[in-house]
């Protein structure tokens, strides 16, 4: 009796497990797909601008805590 109890459920959890396996799936392909089709947009850019400027001051900021750069190359502009 106590056997019959326990695999109905093992078979409940294993059938639980499968469902959200699935849903888990479906959802990540249908967020992928979305992601595909959607392209670039305005924020993307802005995005992207602002990382490139970060990173350009980050990188003048080493150079000249390396003493690779002068002062009057840190303050030039482009």
């Amino acid at each position: 009796m106590l056997q019959k109890i326990l695999r109905k459920a093992s078979e409940r959890n294993a059938r639980y497990q499968a469902v959200i396996r699935s849903l888990v799936k479906r959802y990540v392909t249908e967020m992928q797909r979305k992601q595909q089709h959607q392209g670039v947009n305005e924020d993307d850019i802005n995005e992207i601008k602002q990382d490139i400027s970060s990173f350009r001051f980050e990188l003048l900021e080493i150079l000249k805590n390396n003493g690779m750069l002068g002062a009057e190359d840190s303050t030039t502009k482009r």
